[in-house]
């Protein structure tokens, strides 16, 4: 690995960092995937949870996210190039997102947490859904209030969302809790706002994934200042049993991303400088979007316990 992520961390204020154990099982044995100073990702020898530890201490990874996230100059080790930008193939992700969705709960009111430019949003309110939203870039919920006109957009942590408690038919996290520092605790208050047997919906990486084995630490999901866990199926249920959710399905299929080939040639550099520059020879379709699914993240459909 380089030290592009000590750069930007630097970049980004020295923000403290501190260490932590596997969120599942405490001080387990562990092994090392990714040594990228000041930060390591490891992975527990107990139940498989990846997590970075030394990491952005937890009252402040939240800093981050308006700090050149959705606009990043380096989008391969932090955040996006130009994430607004990018909305047809964010469209078209979501879309296949809103059928998974719509097998569950053909409509209804729908909470999304992180919903950054509010592109989910949007395309369940075309289906006739109830959307809200709430996300904590202030620089990009913008985008979703102004530009695509959604009214439900609540710029904070969830821990103040003023919203009604139990009026809520889904939740949706969409590769949202691998950066979240406590997600249990986050889980179990997002599962305050559904009524009872209310849908949990959420995208997140699969660090158990051949693509993962394949790669090694030059997997494009190490991403160290933003993603402090990397769970697998097995990781996943064990963290929506905790917080009170029954997991329905686990599934790859619909997972992938409409892309665009800048983004491809972006994501080069992390793997070779000669693949770079040959990949720089497509620059002028950089705005084409191709769909793409290396198999290395999962989506969970669950629901909430009836106490």
């Amino acid at each position: 690995m380089t030290h592009r992520t000590r750069e930007l961390s630097e970049r980004r204020g020295g923000l403290p960092l501190e260490e932590v154990s596997c969120y599942l099982c405490g001080e387990a044995p562990k092994s090392l995937l990714v040594d990228d100073p000041p930060f390591k990702v490891w992975l527990c020898g107990s139940c498989g949870l990846g997590f970075t530890s030394p990491r952005v201490r937890a009252d402040r990874l939240e800093d981050i996210y308006d700090l050149g996230y959705f606009s990043s100059e380096s989008a391969g080790d932090f955040g996006y190039a130009s994430y607004a930008e990018d909305a047809t193939g964010y469209f078209r992700t979501f879309e296949r997102k809103a059928d998974i969705l719509a097998r569950h709960l053909p409509k209804g009111k729908v909470l999304e947490v992180g919903c950054a430019a509010g592109f989910f949003l949007k395309v369940l309110e075309k289906r006739g859904y109830d959307v809200h939203g709430v996300e904590v870039a202030g620089s990009i919920v913008t985008h979703a209030r102004d530009t695509l006109k959604l009214k439900n957009i609540f710029h904070g942590p969830l821990e103040e969302y003023p919203g009604e408690k139990g009026s809520f038919d889904a939740v949706m996290f969409w590769d949202v809790i691998e950066h979240l520092p406590d997600p249990i605790a986050v889980l179990k208050l997002a599962r305050t706002y559904l009524k009872p047997g209310g849908w949990l919906f959420l995208q997140t990486q699969d660090v158990s994934s051949l693509t993962r084995r394949a790669l090694g630490a030059k997997w494009t999901h190490f991403k160290q200042l933003e993603h402090v866990w990397h769970f697998s199926p097995s990781t996943a249920r064990e963290l929506l049993s905790r917080a009170h959710f029954d997991v329905v399905e686990i599934r790859k299929r619909g997972a992938g991303k409409d892309i665009s080939i800048g983004f491809v040639i972006d994501r080069v550099k992390r793997f070779s400088r000669v693949l770079h520059h040959i990949a720089r020879l497509f620059s002028p379709w950089a705005r084409n979007f191709v769909y793409v699914n290396p198999w290395d993240e999962i989506v969970v459909s669950a629901k909430s316990r009836v106490d």
